[in-house]
């Protein structure tokens, strides 16, 4: 039998509007920059979290599932893209955004991202 499993990190798309996950900051983040110049974060300003952008998402299933089976070594697949945390992203955008004001204020998500 033939099945292969992969595990994602946070899927983060500017498509989609955030709905309240652990790894949604990364998006919220830049709407609210936009929109008001600030941003209260939920998590520590050093939380690392791994994301993957969407599109790369895709691509890594299709490539896991069109692999041959005797390519693989394995049956179940990490899927690792990138991890940050809310500071660094902050200081980036600040590169836009030079007057952004962030604010952290950790909420039952921060357990989560431990």
């Amino acid at each position: 039998m033939d099945f292969r499993s992969a595990r994602f990190p946070g899927v983060i798309s500017a498509d989609t509007a955030p709905g309240g996950g652990t790894t949604d900051y990364a998006v919220h983040i830049f709407h609210e920059a936009l929109r008001t110049g600030k941003y209260k974060c939920y998590l520590q300003k050093d939380t690392r979290m791994p994301m993957i952008y969407l599109p790369d998402c895709l691509r890594a299933t299709v490539e896991l599932l069109e692999a041959p089976a005797d390519c693989l070594s394995l049956r179940t697949y990490n899927i690792s893209a990138i991890s940050f945390t809310p500071e660094e992203l902050a200081a980036a955008l600040c590169n836009f955004i030079p007057r952004l004001e962030m604010e952290y204020e950790p909420d039952e998500r921060q357990a989560i991202g431990r």
